[in-house]
């Protein structure tokens, strides 16, 4: 491919305030892509660039505005930002999610002054301006500071006003030129009628990246011979490549080419040579899906038994792949399988042949920017330690089955035991991201294939607090017992907890989001009567469902239960299911690979079998069986 960028050296520096000066002089370059089509093309430059709107066909084209194979760029436009999570300092049960729902009818309510919410856009952009559509917005007045921070803990007011009380429809505040942030906060100090913070929607604006430009076609030429110095012209793949993504290319066992792309919908694509040496290649991309991280390129090599292998790195900085399903083979693994990591930003993968045939990946980490947060002590915990806490094993990342037919999730385990009566559990963790709503779960107690044990959650988008019981694996009754909800935990630094005191005498959860420990929810006497003994307990931090987990600490710590700092209790309601909402309470737990002996087929099976005949809330109890459900029913996530 070519391109040829020159500067134009426009000086309006107010029409682009997020361009650079030239590395040449003191003017500006403006970007601009244009699309390369057979015939006559019309091309409108945009007024701000100082060339009065003139419209320009290819023929006539300046020669300082050539670019070849590239997409137009839209210059110093606002428009409306993706957001990747939104969280706030609380909710009524009108959470976070549901500003960003498109809906006017639901929204996110919190009662106090200073009571805030701010979106997390995922990476520091240009802000134009913060929409906001208030509940009640034609009633009443809100007095609110928007304010914008780099890492989500250290906040920039940008400004302080007031909402009119003339519509529920969107109002937008245009924020001071320059700003940008990758976390928008909203901070409501009341109403003209009271207390409350309720928002019914918020769109963020931003400038485009004009800097950047979408690729066009991939094109390609060969040497006329080997060895030769003549080269054909260049020919083209057709396609449109994501910006800063480089070209991947490999050789089939056959010898046919194959080359690797990310397309602008963030995919990966290949194409293949019809024959060796041919300059035909197949008739159209092929997608192998993905959500492949923007800015990235995959890197792909050829196994010892002939088959393809591509990696790519994912939206989270952790690297992936998939393999051909046989030499020269135009079908591939159905799942990208995950290989974990914390990577820098912008390294791409590099994959290299063993002498003995094995591929080995390497990518640069992505290394310390921040220095953790100690751990919790006994000078803030609720109760006194016994000793020094100790670290839980870290098992690293897995995929969880589920029996019941529900999608496959990604699973990461820290692991742990102990034989002290009286014992905490206390991680310090913040979600970066989630695929769909699940819970950090604690599970402790017992022992897992075993006696069976508790299992404690807190989950991602509410934060409820629930204790349960998982007395037949792979079945777990949820929320036995349900407490408070902390808020969503999307992008939220939080220490949580989970006590065991006398050997489930009393159980308890802990919640600590910066201004100290409070208890969530409480049972006496194990969980519905439920109370495994064994000599040494198993410990287990689990969490499904989330690709982005930072784990600063996971520790397990004797207790005084003596010593208990605790002036309030929970809220707890205990539930008493019966046979018509047993599924409504009690869920697939999943299975991995090691819970069961046997090849991974002889473990489905054997997984299948105990989650049709394991005992659940409702079921006869004389013993009679209770018809399992299909494998294709859904339930409620973990």
């Amino acid at each position: 491919m070519i391109l040829i960028l020159s500067p134009l050296g426009y000086s309006n520096l107010s029409a682009f305030p997020s361009l650079k000066p030239s590395s040449i002089d003191n003017k500006y370059d403006i970007p601009i892509g244009i699309p390369i089509e057979t015939g006559t093309t019309d091309l409108s430059i945009n007024t701000k660039a100082n060339l009065q709107n003139t419209t320009y066909s290819l023929e006539s084209l300046p020669e300082e505005l050539q670019l070849l194979e590239s997409t137009l760029s839209t210059l110093a436009t606002c428009e409306k930002l993706p957001v990747t999570s939104v969280t706030a300092i609380g909710n009524d049960g009108n959470i976070p999610s549901n500003v960003i729902d498109n809906n006017l009818n639901t929204r996110w309510s919190n009662n106090g002054v200073g009571s805030w919410i701010q979106h997390d856009l995922g990476s520091s952009k240009n802000i134009c301006s913060v929409d906001i559509a208030w509940y009640r917005g034609d009633q009443r007045t809100n007095n609110f500071i928007i304010s914008v921070s780099d890492d989500g803990n250290s906040f920039r007011d940008v400004i302080t006003t007031s909402s009119a009380a003339s519509t529920t429809s969107l109002q937008s505040y245009a924020l001071p030129a320059g700003t940008e942030g990758r976390y928008v906060r909203i901070t409501v100090n009341g109403n003209s009628e009271g207390t409350w913070a309720s928002i019914s929607e918020i769109a963020v604006t931003g400038s485009v990246q004009s800097h950047t430009i979408t690729l066009g076609p991939l094109s390609h030429k060969s040497q006329t011979s080997p060895g030769s110095n003549a080269w054909s012209s260049w020919g083209s793949l057709g396609g449109t490549i994501r910006s800063n993504s480089d070209v991947s290319l490999a050789m089939n066992s056959d010898g046919r080419l194959q080359a690797f792309v990310v397309g602008t919908n963030n995919a990966l694509y290949y194409r293949t040579q019809s024959s060796p040496n041919s300059n035909t290649w197949s008739s159209s991309w092929t997608s192998l899906g993905g959500g492949i991280k923007a800015d990235s390129s995959p890197a792909v090599a050829i196994n010892n038994d002939g088959r393809l292998q591509v990696f790519a790195v994912g939206t989270n900085n952790q690297l992936y792949y998939k393999t051909q399903s046989s030499p020269n083979s135009n079908t591939w693994s159905s799942a990208w399988t995950f290989l974990g990591g914390a990577l820098r930003d912008n390294s791409d993968p590099v994959v290299g042949k063993n002498n003995d045939g094995r591929l080995e990946v390497f990518q640069v980490g992505a290394g310390a920017t921040t220095t953790p947060p100690p751990p919790p002590t006994s000078t803030d915990f609720p109760y006194a330690f016994v000793g020094s806490p100790q670290d839980m094993e870290d098992e690293g990342w897995g995929t969880r089955h589920y029996a019941s037919g529900k999608p496959d999730d990604i699973t990461h385990e820290w692991s742990g035991e102990t034989s002290a009566q009286n014992y905490a559990i206390i991680i310090d963790i913040t979600l970066t991201e989630i695929d769909h709503d699940d819970t950090i779960s604690f599970k402790f107690g017992g022992t897992h294939m075993g006696s069976g044990w508790y299992d404690n959650t807190y989950s991602f988008e509410s934060g409820e607090a629930c204790i349960g019981k998982e007395e037949d694996h792979p079945s777990t009754d949820l929320c036995v017992v349900t407490g408070n909800s902390i808020g969503n935990l999307v992008n939220t630094p939080v220490k949580l907890a989970a006590v065991n005191i006398g050997k489930g005498e009393k159980l308890e959860m802990y919640s600590n989001l910066g201004s100290g420990w409070t208890k969530n929810v409480e049972s006496s006497n194990g969980v519905d009567g439920f109370r495994p003994q064994v000599d040494e307990d198993e410990v287990n931090i689990r969490i499904d469902a989330a690709p982005g987990i930072v784990m600063r600490s996971a520790q397990i710590v004797e207790i005084d239960p003596a010593s208990a700092g605790v002036t309030t209790p929970a809220p707890a309601t205990a539930l008493t299911p019966t046979s018509s909402d047993k599924m409504a309470s009690t869920e697939d737990d999943g299975w991995t690979e090691g819970d069961y002996e046997g090849s991974l087929e002889e473990q489905e099976e054997e997984a299948q079998v105990d989650w049709e005949d394991a005992g659940r809330p409702g079921d006869e109890e004389d013993g009679d069986d209770v018809a399992p459900l299909s494998n294709g029913e859904s339930r409620p996530s973990s």
